[in-house]
């Protein structure tokens, strides 16, 4: 069986950054995606000075063009690791930065996941990776943005397990 090729969006820092330089160093074929093209720079040399083979792309999910870019890929699994955390009082919080948590954390890892997954379904293999929060199971004050981004892709997670269980 050929190696599996894995995609993690949100690769840029933290916990993506370390997975997928620790999957790559384990051998596994990876596609690192981060935000920006300077994340993408900083990981790439972060790799190259490790000596791992990585491979890093810079893609926003957030952009319809890059999701374009990115189904164009062959992959068989699919990390969802991509988010942002924005904070304060929600009756403090401006629209945009409201908007913004959902379309990082909530529109743009379920687009990405929707045509992956009917990618996985025609050619009869994948696995999709909601990495979420213990954010998304409990609310606290001043993290409304965040807790309620991550309380939608629990349930979005959930449903697509549900929906695609069959595949």
């Amino acid at each position: 069986m050929p190696m599996e090729t894995i995609l993690i969006t949100g690769s840029g820092s933290g916990l993506g950054k370390l997975t997928a330089l620790t999957l790559a160093k384990l051998g596994k074929k990876v596609i690192a995606t981060t935000e920006t093209q300077f994340q993408a720079d900083l990981l790439k040399a972060d790799a190259e000075a490790l000596e791992i083979p990585l491979v890093v792309e810079k893609i926003d999910i957030t952009d319809p063009a890059d999701r374009k870019k990115a189904w164009e890929w062959d992959i068989d699994i699919l990390v969802n690791n991509a988010a942002v955390k924005e904070g304060g009082a929600l009756v403090d919080i401006p629209e945009e930065n409201f908007r913004n948590q959902y379309e990082v954390n909530v529109f743009g890892t379920f687009l990405l996941t929707q045509g992956f997954s009917q990618k996985m379904i025609n050619k009869g293999y994948g696995r999709i990776i909601f990495i979420s929060s213990i954010s998304g199971l409990m609310v606290n004050p001043f993290s409304g943005p965040y807790l309620s981004s991550k309380f939608a892709i629990e349930a979005i997670a959930k449903a697509f397990q549900q929906e695609l269980q069959e595949f």
